[in-house]
């Protein structure tokens, strides 16, 4: 089992018993720099693949080097007919 850990470290968890979920032993996988969620809806900010050796995270982007977003509006009227 993998879980974000309040600080934001990737966790990997043992441990299960009955119906309840309980974890025994845990290990700190990585430190994470998640990005701060949009809504109260946006609660995966990460997935893991299959056999567990992979992660792909929603992080951070530091905006002084991020690029800037254009947006080009009726970009059909430039095109030849």
């Amino acid at each position: 089992m993998f879980y974000l850990s309040p600080d934001s470290k990737m966790m990997a968890g043992l441990g299960f018993r009955g119906r309840e979920l309980r974890v025994r032993v845990s290990v700190v996988l990585f430190q994470t720099h998640r990005r701060i969620p949009i809504s109260s809806q946006d609660t995966f900010s990460y997935d893991v693949s299959a056999d567990g050796q992979k992660f792909l995270i929603a992080t951070q982007v530091d905006e002084s080097s991020a690029a800037p977003l254009s947006v080009l509006l009726n970009w059909t009227s430039g095109m030849e007919k």
